[in-house]
């Protein structure tokens, strides 16, 4: 029984669309005719699979004559020639090494500063598929699962795969269907806010690595101000460095 596509809004034919991976553009009219077409096709192939079903049962019930097996003479079997016995050399004691001479003290150099690595060029992009690319993918991998699904008796695939191979022949490629997620398809928009969040991404673990510098910097700093407040401290006389004590305390 067809179903009635006309007394549904168009929000829930677009859904049922998506969920055949058919295209969802198109006002009313469009979307229906394209739900129809697809109800066509699919009792066009339950018909085809009846008469399938049909043939497999009539060449079943011709019985196979059985063929018997044909003798077969035992292979014989050679005796295996005895192996020859091992002769082992006399080892010959070799002479001591000679004693190691003491190692000499090595030469302090100035390690030279190790050359900038050069920047990683960065990786081409991949090419843009196109819409008619993308339901060429599309087939071609839809009939290496078909014959898959052939070669190990999975029915109920081969059935949901042909639906599918032929809604992608007739309807073409959906870009946010399950088929073209499966196979990377990515559009202008998708690659556009990948290379985005990319680039946002390094920009703040570059803001991030200058802050931890900075900090760095800064207590490298006061570290160093420090011991020459100290050491100036220790030099001073006894009198005056007790005056600039007690005049930082106060």
């Amino acid at each position: 029984m067809a179903a009635n596509y006309s007394a549904q809004t168009v929000a829930q034919l677009k859904e049922i669309l998506k969920s055949r991976g058919l295209p969802v553009n198109g006002v009313k009219a469009d979307l229906i005719a394209r739900l129809e077409e697809s109800d066509k096709i699919d009792a066009e192939l339950d018909e085809q699979e009846k008469e399938e079903k049909g043939g497999v049962a009539d060449a079943k019930s011709e019985a196979v004559a059985p063929v018997a097996p044909a003798p077969v003479a035992p292979a014989a079997v050679a005796p295996a020639a005895p192996a020859a016995p091992v002769v082992l050399a006399p080892t010959i004691p070799t002479a001591p090494a000679a004693p190691l001479a003491p190692p000499t003290a090595p030469a302090v150099l100035a390690a030279p500063a190790a050359p900038a690595a050069p920047a990683a060029p960065a990786a081409p992009a991949a090419p843009v598929m196109t819409l008619d690319q993308l339901k060429d993918a599309a087939v071609e991998m839809l009939n290496q699962k078909i014959a898959r699904a052939d070669r190990f008796s999975l029915e109920s695939d081969v059935k949901s795969l042909k639906t599918s191979l032929n809604r992608v022949l007739k309807f073409g490629v959906s870009p946010e269907s399950t088929i073209a997620k499966e196979l990377g398809y990515k559009s202008d928009a998708q690659r556009k806010r990948e290379e985005a969040e990319r680039k946002t991404k390094e920009y703040q673990k570059k803001i991030t690595d200058g802050q931890s510098d900075a900090l760095a910097g800064i207590n490298d700093g006061y570290s160093s101000l420090s011991g020459v407040f100290s050491a100036c401290i220790l030099n001073l006389p006894p009198d005056v460095t007790k005056k600039s004590l007690f005049w930082l305390h106060t």
